[in-house]
């Protein structure tokens, strides 16, 4: 009798282990839905590119190098927010001792000289503005639907000729060189 009571305490045990553990991996799956879910809403925001191919999108890139250096927390209010993290898993601070916002710590990424890639450019692609002008190609028309107008504009790289290109990087203080 002892015996089958032992038996039935030890599956029992084992069913609830099983269950428990069903448990936190499925509350984990959710927790990380969570965060992809931030970090795809927070890299849009942030401007990240779009695109991609059949091996993946420069989000799959940027979730793959980077998601690691962020952790799902809640916000004051109670909802979800993300926290950048230092390479020993602390929150990343900035230059005032507080904590990074997710925010300003993509606007550092989209400089960097790995990441930056992952995002559109803003500015021109040289060490001067882009005028209220705009880039003009060979026959004098504006490239204003690729390069906008002033300062802080996004580029697109990848929509410009090479003579758009080149005439970019060479763009000072808002005017373009002689022709």
């Amino acid at each position: 009798m002892e015996l089958r009571e032992r038996q039935m305490e030890e599956a029992s045990a084992k069913k609830v282990a099983t269950v428990a553990a069903e448990r936190d991996g499925a509350q984990a799956l959710v927790l990380a839905l969570r965060k992809e879910r931030l970090l795809e809403r927070a890299f849009s925001e942030a401007e990240g590119r779009t695109g991609g191919d059949g091996r993946g999108t420069f989000f799959d890139v940027f979730k793959g190098q980077l998601g690691e250096s962020f952790r799902l927390s809640a916000g004051k209010d109670g909802s979800d927010v993300l926290e950048p993290l230092d390479s020993q898993g602390q929150p990343l601070l900035g230059n005032d001792g507080r904590p990074l916002s997710t925010a300003d710590f993509l606007d550092q990424l989209r400089i960097h000289p790995v990441y930056g890639f992952l995002f559109q450019q803003r500015g021109a692609m040289g060490t001067g503005a882009i005028g209220a002008g705009g880039l003009g190609n060979a026959t004098g028309v504006g490239a204003g639907a690729v390069a906008g107008g002033g300062f802080g504009e996004v580029l697109n790289p990848q929509a410009m000729s090479a003579s758009e290109l080149y005439r970019a990087g060479f763009v000072t203080n808002g005017r373009s060189p002689r022709r």
